[in-house]
């Protein structure tokens, strides 16, 4: 299967809606701010997570790029500063580690 044109096509839709965001960012609290990524852009990443499991890297990356630029919106910061440590303040994993945890959770919930 090729999720090529998939991950673009949310990649797209994503950064569209930060670029939203990230226009009235300084009328908004930061947890409005939260909850408006996590309601349109996070959401998008998540779903059918379990389905990218095996994919190439740069495509992994793709999904990366959209879930940093969504954590610097959120917390106000530079484009050239780490990003780990604003992922680590919003409690985020990284994209990989969200479709392992994914797989994990729903292999969890059948066992018990």
């Amino acid at each position: 299967m090729n999720f090529d044109e998939h991950i673009k096509n949310i990649c797209r839709v994503a950064f569209h809606h930060i670029r939203d965001i990230a226009k009235i960012r300084k009328f908004l609290s930061y947890g409005t701010v939260k909850t408006l990524m996590h309601a349109f852009v996070t959401s998008r990443i998540d779903s059918c997570k379990a389905l990218l499991f095996g994919l190439l890297n740069f495509l992994i990356q793709r999904l990366q790029y959209v879930l940093n630029s969504a954590a610097r919106v959120i917390t106000r910061c530079r484009k050239f500063d780490h990003d780990t440590p604003l992922m680590i303040e919003l409690h985020w994993l990284p994209v990989e580690q969200r479709i392992i945890f994914k797989i994990l959770l729903f292999t969890f919930k059948v066992q018990v």
